[in-house]
């Protein structure tokens, strides 16, 4: 079970970090108005930057792909802090269960 979950965590993290590695193209191309090849090459150096990465992101998720605010700032700040706060209550809860086991 505990690889399953793992794997499913892997899993849904690449596929969210891919999206973002596309909106943030898409908002690069739209702010500059350059190309795809340029676009890439400039998201892939911003996209490292975690302001300015996160900015390029959610600008291209509202004016490139037409998203919400809402949805723009969950993509890039609410879905990676859920991830963070599961992360951290299954180390809490694995600490408590070793500890727990060796008592």
């Amino acid at each position: 079970m505990k690889n399953l979950v793992t794997i499913v965590g892997w899993i849904a993290y690449a596929v969210v970090g891919i999206i973002q590695i596309f909106v943030t193209v898409d908002g690069v191309k739209y702010f500059t108005g350059l190309g795809s090849f340029a676009a890439r090459i400039i998201a892939m150096f911003t996209g490292w930057i975690p302001i300015l990465g996160t900015a390029f992101g959610i600008y291209g998720a509202r004016k490139a792909w037409d998203w919400t605010l809402t949805n723009a700032f969950l993509l890039f700040v609410g879905i990676p802090g859920f991830f963070l706060i599961l992360g951290l209550i299954v180390v809490a809860a694995g600490t408590a269960m070793a500890k727990r086991k060796s008592a």
